[in-house]
């Protein structure tokens, strides 16, 4: 048997990393909500009111990046990969365990920031790796004997860029047209894409069930926000 965590180093490397990308999209949301909802509603534009409402997001934002490092922590520290019997297993708090007997494995990616993916014949899910891991030279051979690692430089496909591209656009005209053909059109993309990703969401066994339950609150938010 052979089994492999993540190092202590790489954990804080990939918090740090998650709570900048996750911290400049709140921060970014938290100024231009007030700043859009004012715009939209025609109303005249109050700075007092807008940095009330900015500086109460943000507090808000630092709470969310807060507690959703701590849960990220825990998840990390849990992680472990384990080659046992022909089998290979990921087990992780609070998260379904995956596993995938080697003869099934058809192909094995990792990308230019050292995360490997692996997938499986008949399977709907995959494993992932996350980068900084224990002896990742020898986890690295390890699964190049398995089967040859592919070299990409995402796991993001093109479709899924442009599927969040879309996505973005369409909330941003929904909250800025008056135009009620554009907002129906926007709204109805906004709504299939939270479905789909909610979907998707709940199938990907790398996603603990926390984060899970919260999608069921997001999608509500979102249909109560279209409806307005």
């Amino acid at each position: 048997m052979q089994q492999f965590t993540l190092d202590y180093d790489g954990i804080d490397k990939l918090i740090r990393a998650r709570q900048l990308r996750v911290g400049e999209i709140l921060v970014l949301l938290a100024i231009c909500w007030p700043l859009v909802s004012s715009l939209r509603s025609q109303s005249i534009f109050n700075l007092q009111t807008f940095l009330i409402m900015s500086g109460a997001m943000v507090l808000i934002v630092a709470f969310i990046i807060y507690a959703g490092s701590n849960q990220y922590r825990r998840l990390l520290e849990s992680y472990t990969i384990t080659f046992e019997d022909n089998i290979i297993t990921r087990e992780q708090y609070n998260t379904s365990t995956i596993t995938f007997p080697i003869a099934e494995i058809v192909e094995i990616a990792r990308d230019k920031k050292g995360f490997y993916r692996i997938k499986a014949e008949s399977w709907d899910s995959y494993i992932e790796i996350p980068a900084h891991i224990d002896d990742a030279d020898k986890l690295y051979t390890l699964l190049n004997n398995i089967r040859p690692v592919i070299e990409k430089n995402s796991h993001t496909s093109t479709l899924k860029k442009i599927a969040f591209i879309v996505a973005a656009v369409s909330f941003l005209m929904l909250w800025t047209s008056t135009d009620k053909i554009v907002i129906a059109s926007c709204g109805l993309v906004w709504i299939v894409g939270m479905i789909y990703s909610y979907i998707n969401t709940q199938r990907n066994h790398n996603i603990d069930y926390g984060a899970k339950s919260k999608w069921s609150a997001v999608i509500i938010f979102a249909l109560t926000l279209n409806s307005t």
